[in-house]
C-alpha cells in the first residue's frame, strides 16, 4: 500500500499497522528532503490548509505550517485571538464559515477532547487533530515513534518510559497504540506522586523511593 485510506487523522488507535509504517515511511523522506538546501516540494501544489488553534501551541502550530508550505499548500494560520469565537461564535459556527472557503486540510487543536472527531462531521474536507485536551496528539504519537525507530531500528518491544506529568498528558494513552505488534511494555514514570494514580486501569508507574518500575 503506497497511499493512505483514510480521510482524517483523528487518533492512533484506528491505525493498523500497515497504516502507521507508511506515514513513517514518508515522515522519514519528509526529513531527508529538510535537511537538503532545497527543502520546497510541490506534493500539495494548490492545496489549502487552515491550522485553526483554539488552543495555543506555538511548537505545533508553526511546525504544521512549516510543513504545509514546505509541501507546497497554501498555509492559513487561525487563532482563536484572532477569530469570532471571542464574540460567542460556537466551534461549529466556526468551522461552518470555514468549510464554505473549501480548504482541503483542516488541522485543529482544542481543549476539549474529540473536538476534532466533531469537527470532521460537519467539514467536507480532511481533518488532523493537533491535539485535543487530554485525549488524543496523533501526530505528536507518530513523531515520537518515529524518533524511536530511527534510534532503535524497530517499534516492536520496545519498552518506553515516559517521564513527567503523565496523569495530565496524552502520551501514556497512545504509546501503546503504536507497537505495531499489539504488545506493547511501555513503562511510565513520573516526577509528580499525584501522576502516579492513572485515569485508566493498568497504568503503573515509577514507586515514590524511585526503586521499583511497574507494568514491564
Amino acid at each position: 500500500m503506497d497511499f493512505f485510506p483514510h480521510r482524517h487523522l483523528l487518533g492512533i488507535k484506528g491505525l493498523s499497522e500497515q497504516d502507521i509504517t507508511l506515514l513513517l515511511d514518508r515522515a522519514d523522506e519528509a526529513v531527508k528532503i529538510s535537511r537538503q538546501r532545497e527543502k520546497k516540494t510541490s506534493t500539495l501544489r494548490g492545496l489549502t490548509q487552515i491550522n485553526l488553534f483554539f488552543e495555543a501551541s506555538t511548537r505545533t502550530q508553526s511546525s504544521f505550517e512549516l510543513a504545509g508550505k514546505r509541501l507546497g499548500a497554501d498555509v492559513m494560520n487561525m487563532s482563536v485571538s484572532n477569530s469570532s469565537v471571542k464574540k460567542g461564535e460556537t466551534l461549529i459556527d466556526t468551522a461552518m464559515t470555514l468549510n464554505a472557503m473549501h480548504p482541503d486540510v483542516l488541522v485543529v487543536r482544542h481543549s476539549s477532547a474529540g473536538a476534532a472527531a466533531l469537527l470532521a462531521q460537519k467539514v467536507s474536507c480532511s481533518v488532523v487533530n493537533a491535539g485535543d485536551g487530554q485525549h488524543e496528539h496523533p501526530t505528536q504519537a507518530l513523531l515520537d515513534a518515529l524518533t524511536i525507530r530511527r534510534a532503535k531500528g524497530k517499534l516492536s518491544r520496545i519498552i518506553v518510559a515516559i517521564c513527567g506529568d503523565v496523569l495530565h498528558s496524552r502520551c501514556p494513552l497512545q504509546h501503546p497504540a503504536v507497537e505495531p505488534d499489539g504488545r506493547p511494555r511501555p513503562c511510565r514514570c513520573s516526577c509528580n506522586p499525584a501522576a502516579l494514580r492513572y485515569r485508566r486501569h493498568g497504568r503503573r508507574g515509577l514507586s515514590l523511593d524511585g526503586r521499583r518500575l511497574e507494568g514491564c
